[in-house]
């Protein structure tokens, strides 16, 4: 369930070994490091003691994964966001809309935009897909496109502001008030549109969890579609310079998306994030500088510092999926990837809403069963955990030329009910039963394998009870699964 690409091209093991030193080693062997080196831990209280010259007011870096605090200055003064809002608009946009969705300009969004404002080009009564407004907002931070965005979800934009500060209190941005979906501030009517740094790295932390988001603050330029308005629109090119004119050390780390922003009061303003090669993204937040490229260069020195810190000190954080941080199942997968089971896609995503195949499910099936998987070439990456499985009597020859269909609940749970011994009596069945709201439309044949694993705990229910079983099986309800059927064998130890 959890590869690097799902094309065979690109197809590796999922499961690997790695030695392990241990802890008293690696105490060892870092006091030795600091000594030789006479350098020396810092976390975000101790920050002084770089010689970091940084003259934004207010800025803070981050480790994206737990949130961890690695810099900061001013980070919990009020401040103007400017156009860096729109990544709170884009957030909403991409969690309530397809892609393809068309949304109508009206005249009041393509108008009020606010005094000198930046501008994609959108006319009154055109028809524009969302995809192409999102680059529109966040490549050429078009305050027409915001404010399209916003009457197309909202109806009107001070619906969608409540959208933007219920969401930001979602996440845990308490400080920060919205009040436009632009980024319009006291000079031009709007003296509380504002935030805090350590409140954006959070936003932007969430923004960076979604996959769509990612892909559209991740390029360069986007080559616009004609519209019924616009028979030739060009390309359109993004605001951040690190694709462009700030060169850094793509060895040490790459950036992965930015947002730009600047009006009088609030001055230029910039988050922008990057990830190292072992998959530890860092996210820079800086408000307040009047110089667009000088707020670039210190983001910069800001990475430098953070990820040079990463490899020099050691200072590891714990690696995972950008995509999982804010799921329900984020503990459960970052136990099984600590363990060994899984890893994930290049890009370092889980992408846990996706369907399971059957090859996946036997790859993860073997591991866990530290299963003795031979090495060679094969004609495709998962023939040796299916030669396994078949050799242990687990599955027939059938899952052979069906490994790239997706796998149902239904199936998993007639192949985890047949490897596990449990007796249901007629007192337990009728209780079952009655928490089971669909109980009766599932086939007779497997209802006996339901109860059991009901019973249990290795499978559930839905929100609403129901188990559904034609439902394709995702990939973090197969860890869920497979988390339990463990602590069931009593196999590993449970997290809290």
């Amino acid at each position: 369930c959890c590869l690097s690409n799902k094309t065979d091209r690109y197809m590796k093991e999922i499961f690997f070994v790695k030695g392990i030193v241990s802890k008293k080693a690696s105490v060892v062997i870092l006091i030795f490091i600091l000594i030789i080196s006479n350098v020396r831990f810092v976390y975000a209280d101790d920050t002084e003691a770089f010689e970091l010259s940084i003259a934004t007011e207010a800025c803070i870096l981050i480790e994206a994964d737990t949130g961890t605090v690695i810099y900061e200055k001013n980070a919990g003064k009020n401040v103007y966001p400017a156009s860096t809002t729109k990544v709170m608009t884009a957030i909403l946009a991409i969690e309530n809309c397809e892609l393809n969705q068309e949304f109508l300009a009206s005249n009041n969004a393509v108008t009020n935009i606010g005094v000198g404002a930046s501008k994609a080009g959108i006319c009154a009564g055109e028809r524009v897909n969302l995809n192409d407004l999102l680059h529109m907002l966040m490549l050429v931070s078009g305050n027409d496109a915001a404010n399209v965005i916003a009457e197309g979800i909202g109806g009107n934009v001070s619906s969608f502001v409540k959208l933007m500060n219920n969401k930001a209190k979602e996440i845990g941005a308490v400080s920060t008030n919205f009040m436009n979906p632009i980024g319009l501030d006291v000079g031009d009517g709007y003296p509380q549109h504002t935030t805090t740094a350590k409140d954006y790295a959070q936003i932007t932390r969430y923004a960076m969890s979604l996959k769509k988001y990612r892909d559209i603050v991740g390029v360069s330029d986007y080559a616009m579609p004609v519209t019924n308005m616009h028979q030739a629109w060009g390309t359109i090119k993004s605001s951040n310079r690190f694709y462009t004119t700030v060169l850094y050390d793509r060895e040490l780390y790459t950036v992965t998306g930015a947002k730009t922003g600047y009006t009088r009061a609030a001055l230029n303003t910039l988050v922008v994030s990057a990830i190292n090669s072992e998959g530890t993204e860092l996210i820079c937040v800086m408000f307040g500088n009047s110089k667009r490229q000088d707020i670039f260069l210190e983001a910069k020195s800001l990475f430098d510092y953070g990820f040079n810190l990463l490899k020099t000190n050691k200072l590891e954080f714990e690696k995972s999926f950008y995509d999982i941080r804010y799921r329900w199942s984020s503990k459960l997968i970052k136990l099984f990837k600590k363990n060994g089971y899984i890893s994930g896609y290049q890009d370092h995503s889980f992408r846990p809403l996706e369907a399971i195949t059957k090859e996946e499910f036997i790859a993860l099936f073997s591991n866990i069963n530290k299963a003795n998987i031979s090495k060679g070439n094969y004609e495709y990456w998962s023939r040796p955990y299916l030669d396994w499985a078949l050799s242990e009597g687990y599955i027939d020859e059938g899952w052979y030329e069906n490994r790239n269909q997706s796998i149902t609940r239904s199936e998993v749970v007639g192949f985890i009910s047949s490897i596990i011994d449990e007796e249901i009596n007629v007192d337990e069945s009728g209780e079952l039963q009655k928490q089971i709201p669909d109980f009766n439309s599932i086939d007779v044949s497997m209802r006996e394998a339901v109860l059991k694993l009901y019973k249990l705990g290795i499978i559930s229910g839905y929100p609403d009870g129901e188990i559904k079983m034609n439902n394709n099986l995702t990939r973090e309800e197969m860890v869920a699964v497979f988390y339990k059927y463990l602590l069931h064998k009593k196999a590993i130890t449970p997290i809290s």
